[in-house]
């Protein structure tokens, strides 16, 4: 995350919307506790997971118009790939988590990259 707090605005935003994206889980995962009903938590666990992947596909396909532009380096290109990859994983860790917190499942049916 050495590109957070660039004078880019470009990589400060991709920044920012990765903030966004673990704050939308945290939030998630706050309903997905308050639910009486396990299916329900996990209908809002499983939104969160589709959204988390959205994000993967959007910044991925991002990236190459925004080095292509020279609107971002190709260094901060490899920092905001890595970042992004590692904060997808903490959303897929932590929705698995609260899976099998929440529902009483173990989180063999929330694996890192399925539905």
């Amino acid at each position: 995350m050495y590109f957070i707090h660039s004078d880019n605005k470009v990589i400060r935003d991709a920044y920012n919307n990765l903030r966004k994206l673990l704050a939308m889980v945290i939030r998630r995962i706050q309903q997905a506790r308050k639910m009486d009903d396990p299916a329900e938590a996990m209908l809002i666990l499983d939104h969160a997971l589709l959204q988390i992947e959205e994000s993967a596909t959007g910044t991925a396909n991002l990236i190459e118009p925004l080095i292509r532009n020279r609107s971002i380096t190709a260094e901060m290109a490899t920092s905001l790939m890595k970042d992004t990859e590692y904060a997808h994983n903490a959303c897929r860790s932590l929705l698995s988590m609260a899976r099998a917190l929440f529902t009483g499942r173990g989180s063999t049916t929330l694996q890192q990259g399925s539905l």
